[in-house]
């Protein structure tokens, strides 16, 4: 992978009145061929517009990153008035083909049985906007606009104005679709460069997904589309015959000075001269002129080589060129826009977002590529002003590079707001571009936490802080938890409006955590607790909506207001703890202007209260991230941004753990320039609607390795409350595995950043991998998240004779061979290989190649069955007063020996009796709780909660697992509202001839009541059938529901 913020500055050819996006990743370019006379949408590919166009092929499979067994080819032509594409799909068993769907709404299904055939063109015709237009195998049509990420268009249906036709052979069918310009609002241009990918849905013996580009596991994955290239859209002629035809336009590498755009123009005539213009109109308006002879020497088409010279400014650039007979002088033909976008010249930020004892404030600068060859004679100059603008000092540097980093001595500046001016200057001395740096300085304070902007880490008192923790964070027990969490080597934890009320407990939460030496992220949520017993979004339309606060009707703003006061009273008693870390804004906000307000406001709150301490954003969503782009871009007080990648595996399935990969890299591209740290929310459990089973071991290492690979400066895991942590203890011990091992990473991670280029072959193997340096050492940080072992050889320009290679965690030594060395990771497992007596050239970067061969070994849905069917286990988890029930073949007296406790859980083999005082038993994905004997009456039993603490919230959860109680009473003992017998996620209860006594009567008595009798002590017996069975038969649940759906769904 690329060092990101070594990547260089490109010039984007953009869409007229929008701009195009520069699209990075797949590499594959797109030139398609523009015809004169368009295809009749049948299905037939017999139109002679299709003849000679290569088709586009080599589609591999999304889950897994190998090429699709079964392929696809699409093919692509376009005139002045659409788009046309056609899909030619492989397909050896057309009778299994399926497309159930009859609406667009029934398209996108989980069940594979429910899946359609289908096809689907992806369209990215400027930067932020995505269009997706999908066929099935029947013809029926879905479209979509995107844009900011997230948001869509529900009234913008260009679908019903796209023919298409589909045609099903003997082996292959073939989709053909004309998506015209018009329908999808795309203005006439020159030039442009859109983002495409191609993809498919194949459901057969399962449902497999293909791609053209090699995304990372998500289609929406912009950034590793293919380009699409030279679209001129729009009819720009002045006379009916034109005697030339402007075909296509490249404006090659752009730089300052002389440029030569490549221009394919096709004649009507065999012989003849004709005069070519080039206007190219700055963003303030002016005028440059060039114009090229040129000689036509046959009928047909040709590539000429023409001069245009863009004034010295950035900003985006309006190109127009017109086609003239030589003599006499006449115009015949005016293209449509191009537009060409010139990065600043200047590109400039401090290493810290703020300074106390430092000496220097280092200056880092980047000069774009177009000045490249440009900069002899020339001069960057910085100037520190203060606020009045007077001068305190200044430094230069001639002939700059590039690259720049240069010290402003600092040490003897008194504390205050500053600026400083970095300054591009000519031959002359005069000013070609001036950009403003904000430096901020305070004065010392026992507890600072910056930001360490070219590192893009947190400082805890001049120390790298490498975050591992929970992003949310409700517990029974706190201290509990606090001890769990520390002996599992995370280090921080995010405290929530859930967890405490009013400032008193917050400070007693903040000594707490220092006790076990814990930091916490205090949010902004909690502070609603204040005036509302409940938690409510703060994100969203803040300025309409109403609520009703202690009976006073309030909008929303006016209740933020509140929340606000409350916040800015407890900033000044919380800001010198030695635990806080940092402060929370609200959560997952969106792209609305009261959404900003309230962003804006939070900030500045901290920044007058609490310069120490930075302020992060839960930016979870696409548009949190967008805002901090667009909004704080360059300001470094907002200082961190969060992104989830969630991990969900399919119901009793594998899922993609690359698909977290598409996140991560988005939000870095999303604050790409502004040198802030980006941390990773990753899924621990089958939490808050994701997926149905927790994560296993190798799952749980696949996703740190990626986060760590993909450069990240934290890691978080959502979350810390009852369903969202590990239930199996493989799971803890390797969360504190993990955990040690990023605090090992941590130097190293936070270490030089070699300019470096990573070649993995093949492609798709999913070999993650990252190159830093740490004591004159060379890292290699790997993980191969794969599903098959892999063999990896690596080759690189840095390994010599004398290098010397050994794994970091085991310290065994790799013998270097022929300059290259190899070693064998089985799937989703990860290596850190520590690289000694390794060198390059100056100034060279580090050049690695990694070919993978694929072994026999597998990951797969088994070995996940396998994982949560082996140590069956009953665990305690103090924190929250719950059992977890792991694995097969548990009952009650096992649980009662695997706790080792009687104060918690108990059994009478005599009575056949278990007591218990916890608050919750859940049966986990895999596991198995069986109460009372099916075949024998007579050996029923009785679990009692009469014990459980004052809280009198007795639960019992199959959590993805099942219960099975047969002949037997489960009494709740007065079991509150609260209190349930309930699924979860996959799980399943099967009641037979079953007691149910002292629960939650209101809700559940009537829910479980198919057949039965209520008992006159408030009991309920209950025998459940199924509809279609005979009595005595078994009725079980299915699906994420509690009892209440789960009985309504019987019927």
């Amino acid at each position: 992978m690329a060092n990101l913020s070594a990547l260089r500055f490109s010039v984007s050819v953009l869409l007229a009145l929008a701009g195009s996006i520069q699209v990075q990743g797949a590499g594959f370019t797109i030139a398609p061929k523009k015809v004169t006379a368009a295809p009749t949408i049948d299905g037939v590919l017999d139109d002679d517009c299709w003849v000679g166009v290569k088709a586009l092929t080599g589609f591999t499979k999304t889950t897994e990153n190998y090429p699709a067994e079964v392929q696809t080819r699409v093919r692509m032509v376009y005139d002045d008035e659409a788009l046309y594409l056609a899909f030619d799909c492989d397909e050896p068993n057309p009778s299994r083909m399926q497309a159930p769907a009859t609406s667009r709404k029934g398209l996108w299904r989980s069940d594979p049985a429910r899946q359609n055939d289908l096809v689907d063109v992806f369209l990215v015709p400027e930067e932020g906007h995505l269009y997706q237009f999908a066929v099935t195998s029947a013809g029926l049509k879905f479209d979509q606009h995107r844009f900011r990420g997230t948001k869509t268009e529900p009234n913008f249906t260009y679908g019903k104005d796209c023919p298409v036709a589909v045609k099903i052979g003997e082996t292959n069918w073939i989709c053909e679709m004309k998506l015209p310009f018009k329908a999808l609002k795309i203005k006439p241009q020159m030039a442009a460069t859109w983002g495409v990918n191609f993809t498919r849905v194949r459901p057969q013996d399962r449902v497999v997904y293909s791609s053209w580009a090699e995304t990372s596991g998500k289609w929406k994955d912009v950034k590793s589309f293919g380009s699409l290239e030279g679209l001129i859209i729009g009819e720009g002629s002045l006379a009916d015959k034109p005697p030339l035809k402007l075909m296509k336009v490249s404006l090659g590498e752009f730089s300052m000075g002389k440029n030569l755009m490549t221009v394919k123009l096709k004649s009507r005539k065999t012989s003849g001269r004709f005069r070519v213009r080039v206007s190219t109109q700055s963003p303030t308006g002016k005028i440059s002129e060039t114009s090229k002879v040129i000689e036509v020497k046959w009928k047909g088409a040709d590539e000429y080589m023409i001069p245009y010279k863009p004034a010295m400014e950035s900003g985006v650039h309006k190109i127009i060129i017109r086609l003239a007979d030589v003599e006499p002088d006449k115009v015949f033909y005016e293209s449509p826009p191009a537009r060409l976008k010139i990065p600043g010249f200047l590109q400039a930020y401090c290493d810290r977002n703020y300074y106390t004892r430092e000496k220097d404030c280092w200056i880092n600068v980047r000069i774009p590529d177009v000045l490249k060859g440009e900069l002899k004679g020339k001069k960057l100059r910085l100037v520190l002003k203060d606020e009045g603008g007077k001068k305190i000092l200044d430094s230069e540097k001639n002939d700059p590079t590039l690259i720049e980093r240069i010290p402003l001595r600092i040490g003897r500046v008194p504390p205050g707001s500053y600026v400083a001016e970095v300054v591009l200057e000519d031959e002359n001395g005069k000013a070609m571009s001036t950009l403003p740096v904000r430096i901020e300085k305070h004065r010392p304070a026992l507890n600072e936490v910056k930001i360490d902007r070219e590192r893009e880490i947190f400082l805890v008192n001049n120390e790298p802080f490498y975050q591992y923790g929970w992003w949310f964070f409700k517990a029974r027990n706190i201290e509990a938890a606090f001890k769990q969490i520390r002996e599992h080597n995370f280090n921080y934890v995010t405290l929530w409006a859930h967890q405490v009320k009013g400032l008193e407990a917050i400070k007693d939460f903040l000594d707490l955590a220092h006790k076990y030496d814990i930091k916490v992220i205090v949010s902004f949520d909690m502070f609603q607790t204040m005036y509302r017993e409940i938690c409510i979004s703060l994100s969203g339309d803040l300025m309409t909506r109403r609520l009703k606060i202690r009976d006073i009707p309030l909008t929303k703003m006016e209740f933020f207001e509140l929340c606000l006061a409350e916040f800015e009273k407890a900033v000044p008693e919380v800001r010198d703890h030695p635990a806080l870390l940092a402060y929370k804004s609200f959560d997952e906000p969106n792209d609305t202007e009261s959404d900003r307000v309230g962003l804006r406001r939070i900030r500045e709150i901290v920044r007058k209260l609490d310069p120490y301490h930075p302020v992060v954003l839960g930016a979870i969503t696409g548009q949190g991230v967008e805002i901090v782009a667009s909004e704080y871009n360059y300001d470094e007080y907002f200082t961190q941004v969060m992104k989830s990648g969630y991990f969900a595996p399919a119901k009793r399935g594998m899922g993609d753990v690359n698909s977290i990969c598409y996140y991560l890299d988005r939000a870095r591209w999303d604050v790409r320039d502004m040198h802030i740290p980006i941390k990773a929310n990753l899924r621990s459990a089958a939490g808050g609607g994701y997926g149905v089973r927790e994560l296993t071991p190798s799952e749980r290492r696949a996703q740190v390795y990626l986060a760590m690979t993909h450069q990240v400066s934290g890691i978080n895991y959502f979350v810390y409350v009852d369903y969202g942590m590990p239930m199996h203890r493989a799971n803890w011990k390797e969360h504190a595995r993990l955990g040690e091992e990023v605090r090992a990473l941590t130097p190293i991670l936070v270490g030089g950043k070699p300019e470096q280029r990573i070649l993995v072959h093949p492609k798709y193997s999913s070999i993650h991998s990252l190159l830093r340096t740490h004591d004159d050492k060379l890292y290699l940080i790997l993980v191969n998240s794969n599903v098959v072992t892999q063999k990896l050889t690596f080759e690189g320009n840095f390994i010599g004779a004398k290098t010397k290679v050994k794994e970091f965690f085991k310290g065994t030594s790799l013998p270097c061979k022929d300059f290259r060395f190899t070693d064998t990771v089985r799937h989703m497992d990860s290596r850190v290989y520590e690289i000694s007596a390794w060198k390059t050239d100056p100034g060279q970067a580090l050049n690695l190649k990694i070919t993978a061969t694929k072994l026999e070994e597998t990951y797969d849905v088994e070995d996940v069955k396998r994982f949560f069917a082996s140590d069956p286990h009953a665990d305690y988890m103090a924190s929250q007063n719950r059992i977890n029930v792991n694995g097969p073949g548990n009952t009650l007296e096992s649980i009662a020996r695997d706790i080792g406790n009687e104060k918690i859980f108990t059994y009478d083999k005599q009575e056949r009796k278990a007591s218990t005082s916890v608050n919750a038993i859940w049966i986990n994905y895999g596991g198995e709780l069986v109460i009372g004997d099916e075949k024998d009456p007579s050996r029923g039993e009785t679990l009692d909660f009469a014990a459980v603490d004052g809280s009198n919230e007795a639960n019992i959860c199959a959590n993805g697992g099942t219960l099975e109680v047969h002949h037997s009473t489960l009494d709740g003992a007065g079991s509150d509202s609260t209190g349930a017998i309930r699924t979860r996620r996959i799980g399943r209860i099967i009641f037979v001839d079953t007691k149910l006594k002292n629960w939650n009567k209101a809700t559940h008595y009537k829910a479980l009541m198919k057949k039965g009798e209520v008992s006159e002590d408030g009991g309920l017996t209950v025998t459940i059938y199924g509809e279609a069975t005979k009595p005595g038969d078994r009725f079980y649940s299915k699906g994420v529901h509690d009892l209440v759906d789960w009985v309504q769904e019987s019927k």
